[in-house]
């Protein structure tokens, strides 16, 4: 049940059956009063019991979105974070900003600069410091 719960949740890499077993059985047992019917009737409430872990969790993950900037001079590797993290503050940081006329601007980075003293407040401000 618990590995079929995780396949279908968005962020499916992000949890393993087991800790979603063990939450549950957690959740469980807090409620020593609780007596189950049936079989059925306990599936049930396994079933409902880790629909609300996995809830929590992700109520948990969105208040604490991750912070995460990737800085780098090459527009490829620039292009492949915003493939494959989106969710990621990109900074295109020119090492020679002499070559930007010779480099096209990717709309979906927060900032292009060449200077560590434009870049640093940038990065501060993007991870709350």
């Amino acid at each position: 049940m618990a590995a079929s719960a995780v396949a279908n949740e968005a962020r499916r890499n992000e949890f393993e059956p087991s800790v979603v077993v063990n939450e549950v059985y957690l959740r469980l047992v807090q409620q020593p009063e609780r007596r189950w019917s049936s079989r059925r009737h306990f599936f049930g409430a396994v079933a409902r019991a880790m629909e609300q872990f996995l809830i929590d969790a992700a109520r948990s993950f969105a208040r604490k979105k991750r912070k995460a900037v990737f800085i780098d001079d090459s527009p490829q590797y620039i292009a492949s974070a915003y493939e494959y993290a989106p969710e990621v503050h990109l900074i295109h940081f020119l090492h020679d900003e002499r070559f930007a006329r010779h480099i096209a601007p990717l709309d979906y980075v927060s900032l292009r600069t060449g200077r560590w003293d434009e870049a640093k407040p940038h990065v501060m401000a993007l991870i709350g410091a």
